[in-house]
């Protein structure tokens, strides 16, 4: 039994933070815990953690005794990335539980981990969680970090509670995302939808999320991420990435799993940790190689890529539009076709049309590229990305052209009207890069008669999520009083997601409807919804020329 009498000087702080600072081996979810189980009392009586401690207080601690943990070691190999008398770093493998619950109560990471350090593993995380400081998904790989003793196992918790602990993940997502890096910012609850999974809720607890693209894999459609993350919730990167539109390649709980490769689970990987030692103090950089599985999509990718560059001379010569592929393959066997300056005369041979000059008669000879330019007037219902992504409506379902096009930026799935399809990577970026001050104009009708005084905020700039939106045009079309209701005409050049219906917020009033009218002035007044045509030659010089 320990004692402590409260003095003078250390009155008025919260009963928790008085007895963490008091006994070092004590952090504060553990005395919050034996407060809960009323083994510490205060002048003989049961408190709340909230409790603020006054002078001449009683707190007296119960000692808890080490309890006897039951669970069996087993032989499981695992890689041991480091280890010292104070924490050992294993890249935990794809499939492993971290601990025993209900259905998984053997082969665990802390059942193999018992037969590694037998007894010397922290006692704090209770008879199944020895020595654990932080989680990782089943299904998620790499680097975690295990405390020895009990010491250790509160320096590291303290340290991941401050946020002094910096994690590193790849990750393989679906789609191709536009930003180089960004920050998700958004909050993560249980599912008000299905309790058994997480969510983005307004009422849940700060996540914060890093990411910067790493490689795009545009022809299978996916990115592949370095994340990085400042808080620890619940299935945060896969929660946050699935909500931005970017779900985790094979994640079954957040996506629909499916995927080319046949992997099952989401492809994640904890790269690396880095944190002060627990005891030295030393700085550590710990790092997991990605596992096998990880390895053969990037090895695939790379070399599926080489693979669908490559094409048959003959097929390259008909593509050209310089003869038939039969009689490009006579005029190959007469030695009449150059590759790289050198006469080739075997059908079998292979170009890249990126890297390889072909000539023939002593000219060179290349395909030209159509670039094609759709303008659709998107209904309500449809995403702006692979239908496969969700298993929902795309864009891409509405218009079928022979050639693989995509959309030029984003409009969200309950945002209809003006939407740009192409093949042209240049125009994308001339199109969605702020610098260049493509205007696009919406309708929007909101809740709320709109005042003259909000009006001028939207034309000056509203914050969003900590950033400052560009100067707009505002016009007001029509108020409602008898709906309540009021019709905006908003034009702007930037490309924020959910830039508009933020802005609208930004005054408290909600969005009811929103439809792009314009891009760069071109409409889609006279073409009907879910419809779409082509782009005249003029009207995309328009939008080339444009600021």
């Amino acid at each position: 039994m320990k004692t402590y009498i409260v003095k003078d000087d250390e009155q008025k702080i919260r009963i928790d933070g008085y007895i963490s600072k008091k006994d070092s081996d004590l952090s504060r979810v553990a005395v919050q815990r034996l407060i809960e189980e009323e083994k510490i009392l205060v002048n003989g009586k049961k408190v709340k953690p909230s409790y603020k401690v006054v002078e001449n207080d009683e707190i007296t601690i119960e000692e808890e005794k080490p309890k006897e943990v039951s669970i069996k070691a087993e032989n499981i190999p695992l890689e041991v990335i480091y280890e010292d008398d104070d924490i050992i770093a294993v890249n935990k493998p794809k499939g492993m539980v971290v601990h025993p619950a209900n259905g998984n109560p053997d082969g665990t990471l802390v059942n193999a981990l018992m037969a590694i350090c037998k007894d010397s593993l922290s006692g704090i995380g209770g008879e199944i969680r020895p020595g654990i400081v932080h989680r990782l998904d089943k299904d998620t790989s790499g680097v975690i970090v295990v405390a020895k003793n009990d010491k250790a196992h509160i320096n590291l918790s303290e340290q991941i509670k401050n946020h002094e602990v910096k994690k590193t993940y790849i990750a393989l997502v679906r789609g191709i995302v536009k930003e180089n890096h960004a920050t998700i910012n958004m909050p993560i609850g249980r599912s008000k939808k299905d309790r058994k999974k997480m969510a983005v809720e307004k009422d849940g607890k700060e996540a914060i999320t890093h990411f910067k693209v790493l490689k795009r894999f545009p022809k299978d459609n996916c990115t592949l991420l370095e994340v990085q993350i400042e808080t620890g919730r619940t299935h945060q990167i896969r929660v946050h990435l699935s909500h931005i539109g970017y779900p985790i390649i094979g994640d079954e709980v957040y996506s629909n799993g499916k995927n080319k490769w046949g992997i099952k689970g989401q492809a994640l990987h904890a790269k690396s940790l880095e944190f002060k030692h627990p005891i030295t103090g030393k700085k550590m950089k710990l790092e997991a190689e990605l596992p096998e599985y990880f390895r053969k999509i990037l090895e695939w990718e790379k070399e599926g890529r080489k693979m669908e560059e490559e094409i048959r001379l003959q097929k390259y010569i008909a593509d050209c539009g310089v003869t038939s592929r039969r009689k490009a393959e006579e005029l190959i066997i007469q030695g009449k076709i150059k590759v790289n300056g050198k006469v080739v005369t075997e059908l079998g041979t292979k170009v890249n049309p990126k890297k390889d000059i072909v000539l023939y008669n002593d000219k060179e000879i290349k395909v030209e590229k159509k670039n094609v330019y759709i303008l659709l007037n998107k209904p309500i219902g449809y995403v702006t990305t692979a239908k496969e992504q969700f298993d929902r409506d795309s864009v891409l379902d509405l218009v079928k052209v022979k050639e693989r096009i995509v959309p030029v930026g984003r409009l969200d799935m309950y945002t209809s009207g003006a939407l740009i399809l192409t093949n042209d990577g240049d125009f994308v970026y001339k199109v969605t890069h702020p610098k260049h001050e493509i205007d696009k104009t919406y309708t929007v009708t909101i809740k709320g008669i709109v005042t003259s005084e909000e009006v001028e905020k939207l034309r000056k700039g509203v914050e969003i999520e900590e950033y400052i939106t560009k100067p707009a045009k505002v016009k007001i079309l029509k108020t409602d009083e008898e709906k309540n209701e009021s019709r905006l005409e908003i034009t702007i050049h930037e490309g924020k997601n959910r830039q508009v219906r933020k802005m609208c917020e930004a005054i408290n009033h909600k969005v009811l409807a929103l439809h792009r009218s314009k891009i760069a002035g071109i409409g889609v007044k006279d073409l009907p919804l879910g419809k779409w045509r082509y782009l005249t030659s003029k009207e995309v010089e328009k939008i080339i020329k444009s600021k």
